[in-house]
């Protein structure tokens, strides 16, 4: 009986959570059947569901602003049409924009999260229970439904797998589908059923007098559970001990090098902030020696960490530019030294702060004109232009050809193009040629290649052959598909073919030896092969300014008195790091046997 009425508490809970929040779940339901539109017809549609969950957040935050500050319903529609304001400016700003591509993904995402900290955090302003009370039921409901949705998923998949294999065949979208309705849908709806109301709970008036609607439930909904407490004092903070260890003596060992030029460490100083962070949000909620020791100390060395990471990716702004990652890389360090800062001088009570500061720093990057994408784009023309203009390159709008740049120079033009090109900028930009490109006109343009710079530099070079029309297999008797990749330090078996007794075994070559395809008799002996040496001296010229093979080009011969081999190129990568070279090939090799 006690298992029924917790089953029947739950989805009375769910009930509940339908109710109070409505349009999120109408803006679920609509994400859940755009997703699965997306999955049949196997297309994408980032735009119509970045809506929907921008929908989904700003409604779930405009039911909050109601609960924390509301008192009739009159205030409540007027909270949930703001939302569904949000919601249509986004979807406004969205539709006018010409693709969906990486500027208008990175911001959605933001958007996205500064919505998820909104609801976090609008429910607990200046109230008790306070911000480390409701990030650690909002982390709870996170984590224990993702865990329950992944056994069920685990359940769902084996079933459909033994309907497949031992009844009929089943359409492998279908476990598409089932992602979609347990993640996209069941997922939300269970973790909105968990979040209580915390405006009933508990409030504090300007007396300092507290109102306690339901006092025998407050100690399970606040409580760190003992799981969790155990995994943040006594593993998650000696672990984080360690690793501070680590990068202080990676920074003395290196810090007169090259370490300010070098973006290495930038992604693990800024995993190990974030984790800092997480963890002492949830260390607010848990008193022992461990815990409060961290949360004396941590705060105030990750001002050090962060400042030095800040002074780094300056450098390179001075020497590069503005990236958008390294703008998101700076305003996130300063959100950090704040941060610190707030965690090193006010209680723990005060946590709510760092909600504020995420949302205020959030916005910054995402809103023009100061925003990643509209500083990293005027930083890079100008960086760009002022190359140019400093080599007498760049007059009344044209430019002037000149193979004698530095090599530092050279890197500087060919960066910024790159990113702006990724950005699809450079049609913005007056003084290029029309229908310009990086890989065709930079030497007609700029009157270099790009391989001219530094081979220390590290740099991708890369050919692809259009195979539009189908092989010509005539005169040959086995046709092998395989790759090629030197980063790959074993042997691999490509194929074996046997015929009239005789077996011939073809592999890959180590890249000690010279790297490359291998062709083997039945006693192992190599009777013809063809290196990456060879391939590349033979492209070398293609590697300047063309990216395409033609068919014909692709095609490379090897006979012998046994066999004929066909090589096919499918594309051709040669990175050049730290002055060692790396291959990786794609081909068909087709084999006639005499």
């Amino acid at each position: 009986m006690l298992k029924i009425e917790k089953v029947l508490n739950r989805f009375q809970k769910i009930n509940n959570a339908i109710l109070r929040f409505p349009l999120t779940i109408i803006f679920i339901l609509a994400a859940t059947t755009t997703m699965a539109i997306m999955i049949h017809d196997e297309q994408s549609n980032f735009k119509l569901l970045f809506t929907f969950i921008i929908g989904g957040f700003a409604s779930g935050v405009a039911q909050m602003i109601f609960e924390r500050f509301g008192k009739n319903k009159k205030f409540r529609y007027l909270c949930m049409g703001i939302g569904v304001l949000i919601t249509g400016a986004y979807a406004f700003f969205v539709q006018n924009t010409l693709e969906w591509g990486m500027e208008i993904g990175i911001k959605s995402v933001v958007a996205t999260m500064i919505l998820a900290i909104a609801f976090i955090w609008f429910p607990v302003i200046q109230s008790y229970p306070n911000f480390n009370h409701s990030f650690l039921v909002t982390f709870k409901s996170f984590f224990q439904t993702l865990l329950y949705m992944a056994v069920l998923f685990l359940g769902v998949i084996l079933i459909i797998t033994a309907i497949d294999i031992l009844i009929i065949p089943i359409n492998e979208k279908n476990y598409m589908y089932s992602a979609n309705f347990i993640f996209v849908m069941l997922m939300p709806i269970l973790i909105l059923s968990m979040i209580p109301k915390y405006s009933g709970i508990m409030v504090k008036n300007e007396k300092d007098q507290v109102n306690i609607e339901n006092p025998d439930s407050l100690s399970s909904i606040f409580k760190c559970p003992k799981i969790l407490q155990i995994l943040v004092s006594y593993i998650m903070i000696p672990l984080v001990f360690l690793y501070t260890i680590i990068l202080m003596l990676y920074l003395i060992l290196n810090i007169k090098n090259k370490f300010w030029s070098n973006n290495l460490l930038e992604p693990l100083l800024i995993t190990y902030i974030i984790i800092i962070i997480i963890l002492y949000l949830l260390a607010s909620t848990i008193e022992n020696k461990t815990v409060i020791l961290f949360r004396k100390i941590f705060p105030k060395i990750l001002i050090p960490f962060v400042t030095i990471q800040i002074i780094s990716s300056i450098l390179s702004v001075f020497n590069y530019g503005v990236t958008h990652t390294r703008y998101f890389v700076i305003v996130f360090g300063l959100f950090s030294i704040c941060v610190s800062i707030v965690m090193s001088i006010f209680s723990i009570e005060k946590n709510g702060i760092i909600a504020f500061l995420f949302i205020v720093f959030s916005l910054i990057t995402i809103i023009p004109p100061i925003d990643a994408f509209s500083i990293s784009k005027f930083s890079q023309k100008n960086m760009l232009e002022k190359v140019l203009y400093s080599n007498e390159m760049l007059q009344d709008d044209e430019i002037i050809k000149n193979a004698k740049l530095s090599d530092l120079d050279k890197s500087k033009i060919v960066n910024s193009l790159r990113y702006l090109d990724s950005l699809n900028e450079l049609k913005n930009i007056r003084w290029l040629p029309n229908e310009f490109t990086i890989s065709n006109d930079l030497y007609d343009t700029f009157g270099f290649y790009e391989k001219d710079i530094d081979q220390n530099e590290n740099k991708i070079l890369s050919l692809y052959t259009k195979l539009e029309e189908p092989l010509k297999i005539k005169g040959f008797d086995y046709l092998v598909q395989s790759y090629y990749s030197s980063d790959d330090l074993n042997t691999h078996e490509i194929g074996k073919i046997t015929n009239r007794n005789q077996t011939y075994v073809i592999k890959t070559i180590l890249k000690k030896d010279g790297g490359g395809i291998e062709v083997l008799d039945g006693n192992k002996m190599q009777i013809m092969k063809i290196t990456t040496d060879e391939l590349i001296e033979k492209y070398q010229y293609k590697l300047n300014n063309h990216l395409e093979l033609t068919y014909d080009e692709a095609i490379n011969i090897k006979e012998n008195e046994d066999l004929k081999v066909q090589f096919i190129l499918k594309n051709i990568s040669v990175e050049n790091r730290n002055n060692d070279t790396y291959y990786y090939f794609e081909f068909y090799i087709l084999i006639h046997l005499k």
